[in-house]
């Protein structure tokens, strides 16, 4: 099941037809205009989500005068939801993040621009 989740980084290299799947599946939502409002509302909640415990951490720290050794239930709680939203970062291969100048890297750099 692994050899076929396009989605899944965790191997030294990664295939070329999943890399191409991996690009084509991001990008489809946004080209067809019935999928284009809610996958780009779907990503941009998500993105939103993900920005907002750094945000709220950053105000605390301001605010409160923030120590760097002390945490609070707040930060705790940022933590764990900042923790939570980083699955849905996108990972790369062992092979694909020791260059930039490779199929996964370049084809992630045109998913991010189209997306």
């Amino acid at each position: 099941m692994n050899t076929i989740d396009v989605f899944d980084s965790d191997d030294l290299e990664k295939s070329v037809v999943g890399t191409t799947m991996k690009a084509a599946l991001k990008i489809a939502p946004l080209i067809f205009p019935p999928t284009q409002i809610i996958w780009g509302g779907a990503a941009a909640a998500i993105n939103m989500a993900k920005a907002l415990p750094k945000f709220l951490k950053m105000t605390e720290g301001i605010i409160m005068g923030g120590d760097a050794d002390k945490e609070t239930s707040f930060t705790r709680a940022m933590n764990k939801w900042d923790n939570y939203f980083s699955k849905f970062e996108k990972s790369r291969s062992d092979k694909g993040q020791n260059s930039n100048w490779n199929y996964e890297a370049i084809a992630d750099i045109v998913t991010d621009t189209f997306s």
